[in-house]
């Protein structure tokens, strides 16, 4: 499910904008997980299980694939590194832990993990509307500017398109002969 949910990530995040696109996988992602909660434990709609659970994992595949570029964008670049290594840290550790933690969970109720997981998933969706939408806006580079993030509309200063050199300068060495850079 992770390449279909790339290929839809990448046209919706550049045309909604990294917090919407964040927030639709999670919501995505935690719908599904927390539709199947009744029927978990019902053998004949163990289809319905399935197809929630694959559902949400194409949800939690987008939301996992835009937050590199959207963490990168929201932290200054002070930071940049040490942010994106900790929300990195903090996912594979959640995900080495799901399994031991799982199990334990479907021995009191069968739906107990999808509804924590999927419950999960919806506040973090409601959680990234506090978060400033990045799109067409220049990175941070001191704190000072991170904090201006959050600023109005009115205040925003977008990234104006800008004239790019072409990537082949030619170059005349004292050989006569062209280069390309």
């Amino acid at each position: 499910m992770t390449f279909p949910a790339i290929v839809v990530l990448l046209p919706i995040s550049t045309r909604v904008g990294r917090k919407w696109t964040t927030a639709i996988g999670l919501f995505i992602g935690g719908g599904a997980l927390l539709a199947s909660v009744p029927f978990v434990s019902n053998d004949s709609m163990e289809w319905f299980v399935v197809a929630c659970v694959m559902t949400g994992k194409f949800g939690a595949a987008i939301a996992s694939a835009i937050l590199f570029l959207y963490t990168t964008e929201i932290f200054p670049t002070p930071v940049r590194n040490l942010a994106l290594g900790l929300c990195s840290m903090s996912g594979g550790l959640s995900t080495a832990l799901s399994p031991y933690l799982g199990t334990p969970m479907q021995s009191v109720w069968m739906g107990l993990p999808n509804a924590i997981m999927g419950g999960l998933a919806v506040l973090g969706a409601l959680s990234v509307f506090i978060l400033p939408e990045t799109i067409h806006r220049k990175m941070p580079d001191t704190i000072e500017e991170a904090r201006g993030l959050s600023s109005s509309k009115s205040e925003i200063k977008e990234v104006p398109d800008q004239n790019l050199p072409d990537i082949c300068e030619v170059d005349e060495m004292d050989t006569g002969k062209e280069n390309y850079i």
